[in-house]
């Protein structure tokens, strides 16, 4: 399943992943991921927005993943959606960036490629602004308006608390784990 190419945004991306630094995964807690996917035995992890960040890759190194796939529409390279199914999709500071009236799109792809997602959104106005002048953060919502839309489109939406300071000390930032799977709500 290819992904629309009417996605609003998608040029600015381009532009912006072409010209500048941009999507590289700080700050994310790599421990935090690592653990939880080595409770549940992951073996093959797609990140989706994988921008220009490396931390899928890193964390499947430390757990010995067997597959870690990178997509983003917006790098030419990793823009093609894979069409198979993975343990876990890890999705970083990406969905904010998705037009609201979009988001159930990536959900309902990430629901039907994979057992489980570990989402971080940022609920705040982002530091980047695209050349049209919007910000880069297009949907910017609360916590709960978050948790209740991914409640939407899993058997279990859990918020998981992260260590002080991995996010900086940034209150706007939260982890959140998805189960698509029911035989999964075991674990």
């Amino acid at each position: 399943m290819e992904l629309r190419k009417t996605m609003k945004y998608l040029e600015y991306y381009k532009e912006i992943h072409a010209t500048q630094k941009y999507g590289e995964g700080k700050n994310l807690p790599f421990n935090v991921f690592a653990n939880w996917c080595e409770a549940r035995k992951v073996r093959s992890i797609l990140d989706y927005g994988a921008g220009q960040s490396p931390f899928a890759v890193n964390v499947g190194e430390k757990i010995g993943a067997e597959e870690v796939v990178r997509y983003d529409p917006a790098i030419k390279e990793i823009e093609v959606r894979p069409d198979r199914k993975f343990d876990v999709i890890f999705c970083t500071d990406v969905l904010e960036h998705i037009p609201e009236e979009e988001l159930g799109e990536a959900l309902s792809y990430m629901r039907d490629h994979s057992k489980y997602a570990l989402i971080v959104i940022h609920t705040g106005l982002a530091k980047h602004k695209l050349s049209n002048g919007e910000n880069a953060h297009v949907t910017v919502k609360g916590k709960n308006w978050w948790q209740q839309l991914f409640s939407k489109y899993s058997e279990l939406c859990s918020y998981v608390g992260v260590p002080d300071g991995v996010f900086k000390n940034n209150p706007q930032r939260h982890l959140f784990s998805l189960t698509f799977d029911k035989s999964e709500l075991m674990c």
